[in-house]
This record gives C-alpha cells, structure tokens and sequence, in this order.
C-alpha cells in the first residue's frame, strides 16, 4: 500500500464510533455488543499505532448510539462526532465496520467518498477487509459494501411485514393493547375477550349513537359520570398511558370500529419505505379483513346504523355556515381567536333546532386548553348585539380633524400588526409546501429504487398533492384578509361615512361591509362584549 503524502497529519485525534440498533442485536445485552465494539476498536488503535511508530494517536472521544438504527443518521453520537469534526477537536474516526456508520448507501458513500476527505479526516474500519483512507486501496468494493449493508434493514423490514401480513390473515390481533372493552386472552395474546369491566360503556356509546345523540353529548355525560376514559383505564390496568378525558374524536373512533362486531381489520395503515417512520392510511381494497374472529360487544344492525349515522353527522359539519364575524370575534380572556361551533338541541316540541356558539378556541381543546373562558355566545344573541350598537355609531358619524388623525394613526398601527401575522402564516404554509414537495421527490426515488410499488407510491402522491392543495387554499384565503387590511389603509373619513351610508341602506348585512367596518370583538367569561369599530373608541394620548 503506498502512503498518501501531504493529505493528512501526522499526530492523530481519534474518535471511537459505536453504533447497535435492536435488529443487529441478536438477542444480546446491547450494553454488552457495545462494550465489545469498545474492545475491538481501542485494541486496532493500539496495534496501529505499533506499527506507525512515525504517527501518534490520542484516543479522544468515545461516541456511541445504542439502540439507534442505521438508517437513520440523525443520532446523538454521530451528531456530536460530526460536531466535534467541525471544531477539529478530531481528525480520526474508527468504527468496527461500515454497516456501524450506517446503513443507507447514499449516507455511507457521502460521508466515505466525500465529507471525511474534504475534513482531512482519516476513517478506519477496524474489521472485515479494513477499509483506511489513509492508504491508497482499490475502493471499487466499498460501494458495493454499502449497498449490502443497507439491504440488511430492507430484508428485516421485509420478513417483519410478511410476518404481520400472515398473522393479520390468520385475524389475529397484533396490537401491544387490546381495544377498549376487550382484553388480550391470558391463554393466547393473539385473541381477543370481552372485558365485562368495560364492555358495557361501548354498548352504552353505540346505543345512545344509534339513537341520535351527538358525539358532545356522549362526552358530557361520561364525564359527568366520572367514567375513566380510555386512556386512565389503561393506567389503572398498569399500562402507561397519556389521559386525555373523553374526547369527541374518542366516540368517532369507537363507533368505527368493526373490532366491536368481531372483526378484526389488519393492514390498516402501511409503511411506504422501511427508510422512513411515517405511516399513511392504506386503500380499503388492500386492507385485510377477518369477520367471527372474536366474541362481539356490538350485533351488526346497531353498528350499521352508527355507520349511516356517522357519515350523515360529518356531512353536517362539513356544511359551509354563514359565519359573517369570522375572524372578528376573539377571546378577551388570552387573546386567542374564537371558533364558530354548531350543536343540535332537542326541542320542547319534540323536534331537534341547530345552535351555533361562538368560543374561545384555546378554551376549546380539552383538557390541553391554555383558557379557562369555556362560555360560549350564540351567534344569534351576537348579532342582536352587535348590529345596533353599529348602527348607532354610523348614525353619529362626525369627526374633527384631530379625531381624524387618531383614528388613521391607531388603524394604521392594527393594520401593521395583523398584515405582519397574516404573512407570517402565508410563509408557514409555503414552507410547508415545500416540505411536501420534497416527500413526494423522496418517495418517487423509492418507487425508482423498487422499496415501494407504484401503487403504493400514487397513493402517497395523491394523499401529499391533496395537502398541498389544501395549503394552497389557505394561502388564497390569507392573500384575501390581506388585500382587505390593505385596503383599510387607504381608508378616509369620506369612506368611512360612505360606509356608514352603505351599511344603514343595507337590506342584508353582509361579512365585506363588516369586516371594513368593525376592528375586533371580544367577550369575557361573564359574556361582556367589547366592540372596537375603524372609527370608533377614540382616545387621544
């Protein structure tokens, strides 16, 4: 081997790399694969450093990620090696073999080919035909090694789903907890049995669902009850488990499991590539469903019903509502923005009328919410408010012209803060766009590299290009509420009375005249309402 001249030092500062992930484990103690990796490494630098007597080597650093896989290289050890590599406090890197830097070929042959040459860092394998970059070798083969350790966790990737494919057709359930109001078999943690403790809240939930009672009034009457939620009841049975309380998307989801009639539904969500953790939905038709598989809380009429029910109950919510103070009314409380919710009342008559409520949407959010502001305002009672209070301020439009001054100093200044918001979400969102675009390029390379079919590959496609449209809408609704606080700017006292005009001759008050007219709208937790109208309010400093 001929030595390389004038590349690298001759005094030498290694770093130690150790990497196990629980696949390369091998039903060993990690810490113990770990501590034998120290071994074979800390004997190579010494054994190295006979025979380069001409060379000196000072051990450094120990860096060591246990229990991190090799396809992904955003691991603390490394990260703090490739940081101590920018600081040249080393200029030495040895690890036990390739597959311990990582196992994904482009990764490997980046830090290989490119980033340890470019630092003057000298890389060791300590092991299996020892790779030195500070030796001119044949390197036609290293390439040829990444690629093989990396087919390692595409192979494991590939025997763990044929695995769970087989048992999910066998409708086992393979679950590390069994579903709410049934318990794992203490015979057979592949079956499923009804858990008398629990069952008879799923039956209760069915049947008031069943009936027409909303998933709100479902919630209110558990919680009421002081009945444990899922999640506690989990913690109770000695299983660690966040606590939520009951939630409506609790409901949503136990009355859309078919798990309840005795079917067990395998391949509910697939892994597009075993290099990345995100899962997506899978389509219906490749889904794996086993009925009769265990004894049902649930007879399949009452289900059925649910089903119907459910999507007839998201239709509604889906409907667009007149909201003409959205984006108006906020929270006194926390500031926060309030959010239109709409609920169905049983009427004196027999019949069911619709309430739509404004609340603060921080208050909102359960037992996460950062308010205590839970009152509500009806929509209804808002308008009778609000519209006279406006219509009284209209009619005694009259200013001087300091009232003039200050009402277009403070305007400007709110228009100033909210267009600043408003642009900060339209980046958020643009960003976010980006990001997406940058998945569908990933996951278009894996179809290439055959880790995933095309089938699989359109459906990721559709599902980001969806979240890509959605963001757009966004974007286009923010472009918007901007031209209208832009347009606010250009705002005179002449307009403002024409405003006036306008909104007194209305037939129908409309959101446009509003938003113009009307700056923001809050309401305390005693329902207080405090109108802040362009031209109204006027205080002089």
């Amino acid at each position: 081997m001929q030595k390389l001249d004038n590349i690298y030092e001759k005094q030498f500062y290694v770093g130690l790399y150790k990497r196990l992930s629980r696949d390369d484990n091998d039903g060993k103690k990690e810490s113990e694969s770990i501590s034998n990796q120290d071994k074979i490494l800390r004997q190579y630098v010494s054994e190295l450093s006979k025979k380069e007597p001409q060379n000196r080597f000072i051990i450094v650093k120990d860096y060591t990620d246990d229990g991190y896989t090799g396809t992904n290289f955003n691991r603390p050890g490394f990260i703090e090696m490739i940081n101590d590599i920018e600081n040249e406090m080393i200029n030495m890197v040895v690890v036990k073999d390739l597959t311990r830097l990582g196992r994904k070929t482009n990764e490997v042959l980046r830090y290989y080919q490119e980033y340890f040459p470019s630092k003057k860092v000298r890389f060791i394998t300590a092991t299996e035909d020892t790779i030195d970059t500070y030796y001119k070798e044949d390197d036609d083969f290293i390439p040829f090694k990444a690629v093989m350790s990396e087919q390692y966790p595409k192979e494991t990737s590939r025997k763990i789903k044929a695995v769970k494919i087989a048992k999910a057709k066998q409708g086992l359930f393979q679950g590390n907890t069994a579903p709410y109001g049934y318990k794992k078999s203490p015979n057979n943690k592949n079956q499923l049995i009804v858990d008398k403790e629990v069952s008879w809240i799923i039956k209760e939930i069915f049947e008031k669902y069943s009936k027409g009672y909303t998933r709100t009034e479902i919630v209110k009457s558990l919680n009421e009850r002081n009945i444990k939620p899922p999640r506690e009841y989990l913690n109770i049975k000695g299983v660690k488990a966040n606590s939520e309380g009951w939630k409506e998307i609790t409901i949503t989801r136990i009355v859309s499991n078919p798990v309840y009639i005795g079917t067990m539904v395998g391949a509910k969500t697939v892994k597009p590539s075993f290099r990345r953790k995100e899962r997506i939905i899978n389509t219906k038709e490749n889904q794996i469903i086993v009925e009769n598989m265990h004894e049902p809380i649930i007879d399949i009429e009452t289900f059925n019903k649910c089903q119907i029910l459910k999507e007839k109950f998201k239709h509604n919510r889906e409907r667009k509502y007149d909201d003409i103070f959205k984006g108006l009314i906020y929270c006194k409380e926390c500031g926060s923005i309030s959010t239109l919710k709409h609920k169905e009342k049983w009427a004196k008559n027999g019949g069911k009328c619709e309430i739509n409520s404004y609340i603060c949407s921080e208050a909102n959010k359960g037992l996460n919410k950062k308010c205590n502001n839970t009152k509500s305002i009806s929509s209804r009672k808002l308008y009778n408010m609000i519209i006279p209070i406006i219509e009284k301020e209209c009619k005694n439009v009259s200013f001087n012209d300091n009232d003039i001054k200050i009402v277009m100093s403070n305007l400007e200044k709110s228009i100033y803060y909210e267009c600043h918001r408003l642009e900060d979400e339209k980046q958020r969102l643009l960003m976010q766009i980006e990001k997406l675009n940058e998945q569908i390029k990933t996951t278009y390379n894996d179809k290439l590299e055959n880790i995933i079919n095309n089938e699989t590959f359109l459906s990721i496609k559709e599902q980001k290009e969806n979240e890509i449209e959605n963001c757009k809408k966004q974007i286009n609704d923010l472009d918007k509420k901007i031209d209208i606080e832009k347009a606010k700017h250009t705002i005179s006292y002449n307009q403002i009375k024409k405003l006036s005009e306008e909104f007194l001759s209305a037939n129908n008050i409309t959101k446009p005249i509003l938003n113009k007219l009307i700056d923001k709208i809050e309401f305390d937790s005693n329902r207080n309402i405090n109108l802040k109208l362009v031209f109204s309010n006027i205080k002089s400093d």
